[in-house]
């Protein structure tokens, strides 16, 4: 089911509604030591996120998506893996194009958790740091080197396939690639529920208003309780300017 949402006469969004359901059994609640719809809920919960993390995934790492010069392609030579390349001069440049683009250095970092393992112990940060402090790289230390508000690792995994889940020899692929994100992302002002699309974003999750929501219903014989969660949202990309790419970090 689709539902269309227009803001200020300027562009027509459509919509996706986005579900999934739990079955509890009515012994299993009565027995468990636990609350099993509690638990079910938060499993729905958990997968119907997980697909939104999947679509943004998808999204931020498409050049296509960037302007003209916010991708960055790290040559063989270029590369951070085994403690070579100069990964502060790549984000810090990074970080200057999306402030040249739009007048905000960018607030939110992502990268994939193959990428985080490399600039755990690379010498070119832990030189940066001095010798005083923690060789052990950690996100509060890049957002202090960088002066960023928010590093995101991603770690989940995804199969491509119901047919591939269904394999027990399928290796699943990370979501998030080979890749470092830098974006300015808009966010709510203090007492406001969205953030001001007049100014400079990367992109948003455009939510239906009232969503998500949490509800139970019972299956055919009453015997079964589904507990569902539905979301109904659009992620967009809207300022490719306000973002940029690195990409090919290590291979």
């Amino acid at each position: 089911m689709f539902w269309s949402v227009k803001k200020q006469a300027r562009w027509t969004w459509w919509l996706g509604e986005h579900d999934l359901a739990a079955p509890v059994d009515y012994r299993e609640q009565a027995e468990s030591m636990f609350n099993e719809e509690s638990k079910a809920i938060r499993r729905a919960t958990n997968g119907v996120n997980l697909r939104r993390e999947l679509i943004a995934a998808r999204l931020a790492q498409d050049e296509k998506v960037y302007r003209t010069g916010h991708v960055k392609k790290l040559t063989a030579s270029d590369r951070w893996a085994s403690g070579k390349g100069d990964p502060i001069g790549v984000i810090e440049a990074g970080m200057e194009a999306v402030r040249t683009a739009t007048g905000l250095r960018p607030n939110l970092m992502t990268m994939g958790a193959g990428v985080m393992a490399l600039l755990k112990f690379h010498p070119a940060i832990q030189a940066a740091i001095g010798a005083n402090e923690r060789k052990r790289i950690t996100t509060e230390i890049l957002q202090d080197l960088f002066q960023i508000e928010e590093i995101v690792i991603g770690a989940p995994v995804s199969l491509p396939s119901m047919k591939a889940a269904m394999d027990k020899n399928s290796v699943p692929a990370d979501i998030w690639g080979d890749n470092l994100m830098l974006h300015y992302v808009g966010k709510p002002q203090p007492g406001a529920d969205s953030a001001d699309e007049n100014e400079p974003s990367f992109g948003y999750t455009l939510r239906r208003k009232g969503m998500p929501v949490a509800d139970k219903y019972d299956g055919a014989g009453g015997k079964v309780k589904y507990c569902r969660y539905t979301d109904i949202y659009k992620v967009a990309v809207v300022g490719g300017d306000a973002g940029y790419l690195i990409t090919g970090i290590s291979k």
